[in-house]
């Protein structure tokens, strides 16, 4: 017997090949040739460690951000990308990096960094089975002076 939660979507994979969604609800399953999944489908926020950026300018910037989203098709949660939520987190640090070195010090800004990455994460995370809510920058540092080195 398997049961799947109320907050919870299931996915039960059948000799390696049949896949079936399984929501809430008890579920007979036969383990020897039966495998089945369940991941939370309620509303996540996860935050995010911060990280440094050179803009193109050469100026540092550091950030930290908290995303919030739910899975909306727990197969493509589970089958179109491999530990999703990693994926996520590894995609906003790309994506914040890409920002700020593409920009000059005096274009970045915490919301424009927020703006740009809820954009481009929003249609990736759609493919994966998640709705992408909202992006926070939860903390923004720039270091607008040029380190001096000695010569």
């Amino acid at each position: 017997v398997w049961l799947v939660g109320p907050d919870e979507g299931g996915v039960r994979i059948t000799l390696g090949k049949w896949v079936k969604d399984t929501p809430s609800g008890w579920y007979i399953y036969w383990p020897l040739i039966q495998t089945c999944y369940r991941i939370p489908v309620v509303q996540q926020v996860v935050d995010l460690r911060c990280q440094s950026a050179q803009s193109k300018d050469g100026h540092t910037c550091i950030v930290s951000a908290a995303i919030r989203y739910y899975i909306t098709d727990p197969r493509a949660a589970l089958l179109t990308v491999e530990n999703y939520d990693v994926a996520v987190q590894r995609l906003v640090y790309g994506l914040t990096v890409e920002f700020i070195s593409a920009n000059n010090a005096d274009e970045i800004s915490a919301f424009k960094i927020a703006q740009f990455v809820e954009d481009e994460l929003a249609s990736q995370m759609d493919e994966w089975g998640m709705e992408l809510e909202d992006v926070f920058i939860t903390d923004f540092s720039e270091n607008t002076s040029r380190p001096k080195y000695p010569a």
